[in-house]
């Protein structure tokens, strides 16, 4: 057995673009398996300009009948200003896309969360039995999203008759010296792939080289962790994308698996 059956990614240099908070067991796995890690979190997360919405949110959660938490980051932002009002109501469900979030919520307290299993999105979560039409319709629906979250989870809530609020917990915007840093690694052949984990951040890293370097997107691998981020990547003109299995596990496979030159 060589060095590179035992640790796969020898010699690679992987840049981590998830913002920091978020990127430490993702690094971990990469080192793990023998990789470099370039922690390049390409947007900055901070709480909304106003908590009005989270404000309006704590006035009335105990009349809720469901809450809908997107993401970590809605967790970690929105729960301390709604629990500086009121306690969470304990017979309050969560819906969470996937285990993260649901850990997050557990840091808070909150136990009672309901997730899909085979996907960790709004999709999945639309399927699930409690979000149908036959339970939904008549109750009232607490979503904690970021700024600029998709309208479809809202507007298929409203169309299966549940009465909908939403509650900004944060808001995103670009780093333009992180996507330089990526440059300058990739131009002194000291970067070998790039880890993508949402859409946002690869338009605007397109964006970005679009005005500044249009030969990286398309010649560096780019490991994305949803089918949606494919697509953009698709839109972007960029094919040289890989879709990993959901979590931090199923993006280290891939990076394993992958067929480097």
């Amino acid at each position: 057995m060589t060095i590179a059956d035992l640790l796969p990614l020898t010699d690679k240099t992987i840049a981590v673009t998830r913002p920091a908070k978020q990127a430490g067991e993702l690094a971990r796995l990469i080192l793990a398996a023998g990789g470099r890690v370039l922690r390049a979190p390409l947007l900055e997360i901070a709480p909304p300009e106003n908590n009005h919405s989270l404000l309006r949110a704590g006035e009335k959660l105990a009349d809720y009948d469901f809450a809908v938490c997107i993401s970590p980051n809605a967790v970690n932002f929105g729960l301390p200003v709604l629990l500086r009002q009121t306690p969470w109501p304990k017979d309050l469900p969560v819906v969470a896309p996937g285990s993260e979030t649901a850990k997050a919520l557990a840091s808070f307290g909150v136990g009672r969360v309901v997730m899909p299993t085979n996907r960790h999105d709004s999709e999945a979560m639309l399927q699930l039995p409690e979000l149908q039409a036959e339970t939904i319709r008549g109750r009232r629906v607490l979503i904690m999203r970021g700024e600029a979250g998709r309208p479809m989870l809202a507007e298929t809530l409203s169309a299966r008759g549940a009465t909908v609020d939403i509650a900004i917990c944060y808001r995103r915007w670009p780093l333009p010296a992180v996507a330089n840093q990526l440059l300058a690694a990739w131009r002194e052949n000291r970067l070998d792939a790039l880890i993508l984990t949402s859409s946002e951040s690869l338009r605007h890293l397109s964006e970005h080289c679009e005005a500044v370097e249009k030969d990286f997107l398309p010649t560096i691998p780019l490991f994305v962790s949803h089918e949606r981020i494919h697509e953009t990547a698709i839109r972007l003109g960029l094919r040289h994308t890989v879709v990993t299995s959901p979590g931090d596990a199923g993006i280290v496979q891939a990076l394993c698996a992958y067929n480097w030159p």
